[in-house]
């Protein structure tokens, strides 16, 4: 098995975890949790992709507000997920402690992605198109934007899949 293999692995088998976690009682948010299989009620669905109050409409290019997606990206299913366990799992796995509070945030909405490129080019794609975010923790192969004052956090990360490459982009936001 490859690192990217085992990277996606141990990335779903933490995800999975905390999506089961919320669904259980997480901390007791009102929002309905995602169903993990990907068949999702209509209200589990409409606060699955439903943006947080205040942001910009998201256009075509862009997996949320200012955050482009390479040419061809396509989206899959399930393609979106919300709950502040995954979000923390995530940082906690690849962010050095005491780069990002990252009790701050308040809501994280997940979306993967398909793109016909490596993962260095997806990587390279996004350095070069970082525009007004703070890179957090430059390096690696996982990118931690921070703009608004640190109030939204964007986490970037391509794995290699047969010949394409999987990117999974979370957007998080503080005080919503």
């Amino acid at each position: 098995m490859t690192l990217a293999w085992r990277y996606l692995a141990v990335l779903a088998g933490l995800m999975t975890a905390a999506l089961l976690l919320e669904a259980c009682g997480g901390r007791g948010q009102e929002t309905p949790a995602p169903i993990p299989t990907g068949i999702a009620s209509p209200t589990a669905a409409a606060a699955a992709t439903a943006e947080p109050e205040g942001t910009a409409p998201v256009r075509a290019e862009e997996a949320f507000e200012d955050v482009p997606l390479p040419e061809g990206a396509e989206e899959l299913p399930p393609s979106r997920w919300t709950g502040m366990e995954v979000f923390r799992m995530f940082c906690a796995v690849h962010l050095p402690p005491g780069r990002l509070d990252v009790e701050a945030y308040t809501h994280a909405t997940f979306k993967v992605y398909k793109v016909d490129a490596l993962p260095d080019d997806v990587l390279e794609f996004y350095k070069n198109r970082r525009g007004s975010w703070e890179d957090v923790f430059p390096g690696g192969n996982v990118l931690f934007w921070t703009r608004d004052g640190g109030a939204r956090v964007v986490v970037i990360s391509p794995a290699e899949g047969d010949g394409t490459a999987l990117l999974q982009i979370v957007e998080a936001r503080s005080g919503e």
